[in-house]
């Protein structure tokens, strides 16, 4: 039986630090600028990475990093891009079209970085 997992490499010890594990699928993980925190996007078969995939942000605190959230797995979310301070950015399809969207950390919710939907899909 195959499981896959998300790690993290200590490059100076060569130590391995297991994020999370179970998804059949994990992608885009990217680390914020001040590298405290990594945010990736896992799904499981047979959905697709823009259909049921949920949206992770993990403190990176050595020895026991922890999860800190998971976003709806039921919404069309993907490309996690960046996480800075408080916030993270992430694409949405939720007007038919894939539009910028800002997760809080701190308050636990999301909210389009737009007034308004662009009829555009920022994923292209």
């Amino acid at each position: 039986m195959v499981i896959n997992s998300l790690v993290c490499i200590d490059t100076l010890t060569s130590a391995v630090y297991p994020l999370i594990a179970g998804a059949d699928f994990y992608a885009a993980p990217t680390f914020s600028p001040d590298g405290t925190k990594l945010a990736w996007q896992a799904w499981n078969h047979p959905h697709i990475p823009w259909v049921g995939t949920t949206i992770c942000v993990a403190d990176i605190t050595f020895p026991s990093p922890s999860t800190r959230l998971p976003a709806d797995p039921s919404r069309k979310r993907c490309l996690v891009r960046v996480v800075v301070d408080d916030k993270l950015l992430f694409l949405a399809e939720t007007s038919g079209w894939r539009n910028p969207w800002v997760y809080r950390l701190s308050l636990r919710n999301a909210n389009p970085a737009l007034k308004a939907p662009i009829l555009e899909d920022f994923a292209s």
